[in-house]
């Protein structure tokens, strides 16, 4: 007669916000076979960690797959948003840079504030309507 095909199950799991890994929940796979999970965070977000039956797996291009299946196994994906990296309304980032490091080396409070400026720019905390229109002169 035919031998049983033992089934063995990978649950899937995410944690955060953001992403989907496919196919999710609790994948059937028979023996011997080499199941792949595709993950994909949404947009401005990444993945933050991947376990493996609960080892760390690093450096999987969006891809991961459990070969030659012989028991049960979890995987476990978590996503978090990416911090937003675009430049300020008015404010060319490449220049701000330049401009922090010149500032960086002198030691005059009035360069301090302008430091401090510029970084408050950056960061989004001024409502200076001259920055918002592209039109202010960085100190």
């Amino acid at each position: 007669m035919f031998a049983e095909v033992e089934k063995y199950g990978i649950t899937v799991t995410t944690e955060g916000c953001c992403g989907i890994v496919d196919p999710s929940g609790t994948v059937s796979v028979t023996e011997g076979e080499s199941p792949e999970f595709f993950i994909t965070p949404d947009e401005h977000s990444k993945v933050a960690e991947i376990l493996a039956d609960g080892e760390a797996v690093a450096d999987i291009c969006g891809a991961y797959q459990f070969e030659d299946v012989d028991q049960d196994h979890t995987f476990s994906i978590a996503f978090t948003h990416m911090a937003d990296v675009s430049d300020p309304p008015g404010i060319d980032l490449k220049d701000a840079v330049g401009l922090l490091l010149r500032l960086a080396d002198e030691d005059s409070p009035e360069e301090m504030e302008n430091l401090i400026w510029v970084l408050q720019v950056l960061a989004g905390m001024t409502d200076d309507s001259e920055v918002a229109a592209g039109e202010a002169d960085i100190p």
